[in-house]
């Protein structure tokens, strides 16, 4: 049974009715709010002085703060403190490239870097040169990245970015360059990770060689004859191949005495083949199986095996005649990664050498595999290769990254491409989505002298040596910032805010942290409440602190962050505060902040209740804060505290912000009576210039000689107060998010096998938020479903409950009847599994029942797939902490999501390396040795030294501090240390 909407009351006495324009007590003068007649409407507005001197442009309003507290801290967070000297000075440097690459007016800039300080220092620069600042995450599903991204120019990012960022670069025509913010030189910002994971190749070498080929299209393995076309070709093209003249009867001897450098060599057809074909053959290759085979080919040439990655063949000190990375590619990390393995191969060339690059990715026939694995999925019904497709981290490259790195090749070389080595298939379409690259190391350099490679990828010090001129102030009609919005056509909208929007909210919101020290950001950092905290912090000279990712997902860091970093501001959406209280309320602590700004959502008189009654929590003030994104972040406001936060049975959204006036009209357009229900239309200086591509355009319209954005929200006012009550359109609020049904909707139905599909928001469990459920009629697996939908929405958007169904029923109009849909609760289907076993176990299970509704059956079942979401994982966090004294993080429990990994992972039983340091060997009476990692990063090159020393001495390899996440070196590595010497 489905619970009924929120029923938004009136308050409960009429001591709770404000007159009409007088603020309830202790509400900040500049929030209160005139009433002016209009027909027979009075619309509840906010009358605006025009903004001057400092506030007359961005510029000068920033200046103006920085100059008034020029030592203070004003930025903080991912390990980095600005203060708002540093933050004008660093901003400049950022604006003066900006401007240096003469993109002309409103030029968009993207911002794809980590969650932290420069982020927002990035912003701050971008928006400065008078650039359009648009911020994307990279926790955003690729292809969201990719929708966002389009109008950019310049995309600003960091290391931990880098991959994406590039891969966006050669994606995506229209952006030119790419600015790293933390590396002295672009090329020194080297990626990690990737595919290279040694216990993945390990575990799949062990079914046998070759087992890492699959057909693009079906994901098949390649079979023995498609193997060895590859090989052929491979031998063909690098002159390897036997002499196949008549009458011969003896390999080209030539050929064979070439030395040959394979690159992540297998053990299969192709190493077989290099090995046959040449007189010395070396293999590189991570995986430790592979190389004993590799060790024992049958062969004349001279073996020799190396354990360690590509990028350090640096350490080899031989030459060879050919250097071959054939299908390995698509394993690097990302493409500086490649350019530094393409540096070092060549530098192991002999004269005349050559390089051979196999099987690359096609990055320009992306959408032409895509469309081919959608194809295939559709006349099988096996979507297995999209799931992996769009699942895969495999790196994909243009031709034209070969061309430009052979241009700034320190020496000459030639660069040929040919299509793949065809190997048909049943799809009849394997191998064509791939290309060969071969590099040929000239004798002379062929290049025009003088020629100007055009650069496309800066550093930190491309940054720093651009000349830094006083900026001038931007336009107040010129854009400032593009955020996006869920989009009814299935893709996101972007709402331009132009500077005069933005320094309107920046003026209208300066008394929300009145009496306030440091502000804590808690918002994603591509969300428009992210410049609501901007407004309430910097621009009113108070330091901000960006909360890390843990941090603002979990009740009890941010509480601890709270108190450590001071924080007395917070701004959060009702679903997270829902959990926070709950934590709160278990032990008994109040909240370690001052005011809270809660947007995105219908606050629970309920909860406020329960918040207020928790000792210690009388003088905090809440503010109920409404706005659409087309509005510029927010335009109302309603303050709740201790005194009248028990006088209403649902909250008004409040008084509206200084500039703003909201009407209330009916579907004629006209003008309702007070307390009557009607369209919320904005009108004011928050109302932003419209949508990017021009979309719902008549969403912006004119009432009353003044430019108003309607809203689609349906509510009233009465005595001086809005409410708010609920749409009647497909859009609504999941988490504080806003989420398009239609959107949704195309999602699920782009999934091949989808015959139909209807989603519903609703709230289906009691105490617990709105959520999606999709009801799906076709031959798909839900697990299967809800894994593609993770890799094509944002997780909000992601349905709760998938719901198979034989079909939807219909209205006598013949349209869907949503309403007919039976509940999701009980309907997600039960996979065969064992029961939970063990104590933990079954108290994990007991814990699950209580916030799902539902019995576990299968100790297998993903958390995800029986409903749970973001904000239920905060609840199963706090819960399992409470229960079982165990702290799990939010991301460890998406990479454990089942009971019986989850289990693993408390009991200890999941190996869970955190350590930088790795112990090779160990000898009980022998010395530590410690031995720090070489330029890639990796320390599988030590290993055949481990081997050597094995018993004589315990032998301890470095990683670096960011060759995995949150690894720090010298404090361990001191600690060893110390303990050896008292051992010795």
């Amino acid at each position: 049974m489905k619970i009924a909407d929120i029923t938004f009351g009136m308050p409960r006495n009429k001591a709770a009715l404000n007159p009409a324009g007088v603020a309830p007590e202790g509400q900040p003068t500049t929030l209160s709010s005139s009433l002016s007649a209009a027909g027979n409407a009075m619309p509840c507005s906010s009358s605006s002085s025009g903004l001057s001197g400092r506030w007359a442009s961005f510029e000068a309003l920033f200046c103006s703060v920085v100059e008034e507290n020029p030592d203070s801290l004003a930025l903080s967070g991912g390990g980095k403190n600005l203060s708002f000297r540093e933050l004008k000075d660093f901003s400049a440097r950022i604006a003066a490239f900006v401007q240096a690459q003469n993109y002309g007016p409103e030029a968009a800039v993207g911002a794809l870097c980590e969650r932290g300080a420069m982020y927002l220092a990035a912003a701050i620069g971008i928006m400065r040169a008078g650039a359009v600042y648009v911020p994307v995450e990279r926790e955003l599903p690729r292809p969201r990245q990719e929708a966002m991204l389009r109008p950019v120019r310049l995309l600003v990012t960091d290391r931990a970015s880098l991959h994406e960022a590039e891969y966006h670069r050669y994606r995506n025509p229209n952006i030119t360059h790419v600015l790293c913010l933390d590396a002295p030189n672009f090329a020194d910002a080297l990626e990690s990770g990737g595919l290279s994971s040694t216990e993945y190749w390990e575990h799949l070498a062990e079914l046998g060689s070759d087992r890492g080929w699959l057909d693009d299209v079906d994901a098949r393995p390649l079979d023995l004859a498609q193997l060895c076309r590859m090989a052929d070709s491979l031998l063909q093209k690098t002159g390897l191949a036997p002499n196949r003249a008549p009458g011969s009867t003896s390999g080209n001897t030539q050929a064979k005495g070439k030395s040959v450098l394979d690159i992540g060599s297998g053990s299969g057809v192709v190493a077989q083949a290099l090995a046959s074909a040449s007189s010395r053959y070396a293999a590189v290759e991570i995986a430790r199986n592979e190389l004993d085979r590799v060790h024992a080919l049958p062969c004349d040439a001279s073996v020799s095996i190396h354990r360690m990655e590509a990028i350090d063949i640096c350490f080899l000190d031989e030459q060879f005649d050919l250097v071959v990375l054939n299908g390995v590619v698509d394993c690097f990390p990302g493409y500086n990664y490649l350019r530094r393995v393409l540096d070092h191969a060549v530098e192991r060339l002999t004269a005349g050498g050559s390089i051979f690059v196999g099987a690359v990715r096609d990055m320009d026939r992306k959408d032409d595999l895509r469309a081919a694995i959608r194809e295939h999925a559709l006349a099988t019904g096996d979507q297995s290769a999209l799931l992996r497709f769009e699942g895969s981290a495999e790196l994909f490259v243009p031709r034209r990254f070969f061309s430009a790195w052979a241009a700034e090749c320190p020496y000459p070389v030639e660069v040929k491409f040919s299509p793949a080595a065809p190997a048909p298939s049943d799809n009849g379409q394997s191998g064509v989505f791939r290309y060969d690259v071969q590099i040929c190391r000239s004798a002379h350099d062929a290049r025009p002298r003088g020629t100007r490679v055009m650069r496309e990828s800066f550093g930190l010090r491309d940054m720093e040596v651009c000349p830094v001129a006083p900026l001038a102030a931007v336009r107040p009609d010129a854009a400032a910032y593009i955020v996006y919005t869920s989009g009814s056509t299935g893709l996101p909208k972007g709402v331009v805010v132009e500077h005069r929007h933005l320094l309107h909210i920046i003026h209208a919101l300066r008394a929300f942290s009145e009496g306030c020290g440091t502000v804590g950001l808690v918002a994603p950092l591509s969300f428009d409440a992210s410049i609501q905290q901007l407004a309430v912090s910097l621009f009113c000279g108070k330091p901000l602190y960006v909360m890390a990712d843990e941090e603002r997902k979990n009740p009890a860091a941010l509480c601890a962050c709270a108190r450590k970093r001071g924080i007395d501001l917070c701004d959060m959406t009702p679903a997270f505060f829902n959990v926070l209280v709950d934590y709160l309320q278990e032990r008994h602590q109040p909240l370690p902040l001052r005011r809270v700004l809660l947007a995105g959502e219908v606050l629970r008189p309920d909860v406020i209740q329960k918040f207020y009654a928790i000792p210690g929590n009388e003088d905090v003030v809440l503010f109920n804060v409404y706005g659409p994104t087309e509005c510029t972040v927010d335009s109302s406001s309603f303050r709740i505290d201790r005194a009248n936060h028990a006088d209403f049975t649902a909250f008004p959204i409040g008084r509206p912000v200084e500039g703003v006036t909201i009407f209330v009209l009916d579907k004629h357009q006209r003008p309702v009576p007070e307390s009557v229900t009607g369209e919320l239309w904005i009108a004011g200086a928050g109302v932003s210039r419209g949508y990017l591509n021009g979309e719902s355009a008549d969403a912006f319209t004119e009432y009353a000689g003044r430019r108003c954005y309607r809203t689609g929200d349906n509510g009233f006012i009465q005595n001086g107060l809005v409410y708010y009550r609920g749409r009647e359109d497909q859009q609504v609020k999941i988490r504080g998010n806003r989420v398009e049904i239609g959107e949704v909707e195309r999602a699920v139905g782009s999934f091949p096998g989808v015959r139909q599909v209807a989603v519903v928001a609703d709230f289906y469990q009691a105490g617990n938020d709105k959520s999606l459920a999709a009801y799906v009629v076709g031959g798909v697996n839900p697990v299967d479903l809800r894994s593609y939908l993770e890799q094509q929405l944002p997780p909000f958007c992601v349905p709760d409950y998938i719901v198979p169904m034989v079909e939807l029923p219909l209205s006598p109009n013949r349209k869907v009847d949503k309403r007919a849909l039976p509940s999701p609760l009980g309907r997600v289907e039960a996979v065969a599994g064992r029961c939970p076993q063990g104590a933990v176990e079954q108290t994990l299970a007991a814990i699950w029942k209580r916030l799902l509704g539902m019995d576990v059956s299968d100790a297998e079942a993903s958390f995800f797939s029986m409903g749970g979401h973001s904000i239920m994982a905060v609840r199963l966090v706090a819960m399992i902490e409470k229960e079982l004294s165990v702290h799990i993080a939010v991301n460890e429990l998406m990479a454990h999501s089942s009971i019986a990994r989850l289990a693993e992972l408390i009991e200890g039983k999941a190996y869970v390396r955190n350590s930088p340091i790795i112990k090779l060997c160990h000898s009980e009476d022998g010395k530590n040795l410690f031995l720090f990692h070489p330029v890639g990063g990796s320390v599988f090159c030590y290993s055949d030294l481990a081997r050597q020393l094995d018993g004589r001495y315990t032998l301890y390899a470095v990683e670096p501090a960011g060759f995995q996440a949150e690894k720090t070196v010298l404090k361990e590595v001191g600690s060893l240390l110390w303990t050896s010497q008292r051992q010795n």
